[in-house]
């Protein structure tokens, strides 16, 4: 769902949720362009809703799959 909302296929609602680090970031580092930025949680429960969550487990993915250009190759990778 995160690959979704990234690439705008799913609602507006699901992809205002996340950000890429470029967006963000103005210092070019090593995975500025493929990486999300983690929203702040300010308590241990908003660490485990799925803005906080999706984005991390996204962000552990090789780039490979963080790049891929359709779903279907993403689901290989």
């Amino acid at each position: 769902m995160v690959y979704k909302s990234i690439n705008d296929v799913a609602p507006t609602y699901l992809t205002e949720m996340f950000s890429r680090l470029s967006d963000t970031n103005k210092r070019e580092l090593r995975n500025t362009r493929s990486d999300l930025a983690i929203p702040m949680q300010k308590i241990a429960n908003g660490q485990k809703c799925f803005s906080h969550k999706g984005v991390t487990l996204c962000n552990r993915l090789s780039l490979e799959s963080k790049l891929s250009p359709t779903l279907k190759t993403f689901k290989k990778a």
